[in-house]
């Protein structure tokens, strides 16, 4: 069996390795083009993502949900926004 990966053991690897899945989740969620951030430098594909991320999220308009759906043990609840 392995060891657990320890983030404070290997802080840039666990850096390299969040900037990944950023990637991924810009690409797949929102269709973000990513390929240009494929070649880049360390530093500089960071400093890519969070300019995208900015970007990205400063045209964002959030509309909140009709319903929330609130739990806690034993107990469910709907709420909705009457029309």
């Amino acid at each position: 069996m392995s060891a657990a990966f320890s983030p404070t053991e290997h802080p840039t690897d666990y850096v390299e390795l969040m900037l990944n899945i950023v990637l991924q989740r810009l690409e797949v969620d929102f269709g973000v083009n990513v390929a240009p951030a494929l070649t880049l430098p360390f530093d500089e594909l960071r400093s890519w993502v969070n300019a995208a991320d900015d970007a990205l999220f400063a045209n964002q308009t959030v509309v909140p949900p009709d319903c929330l759906i609130t739990s806690s043990v034993g107990h469910v609840q709907k709420l909705c926004i009457a029309e």
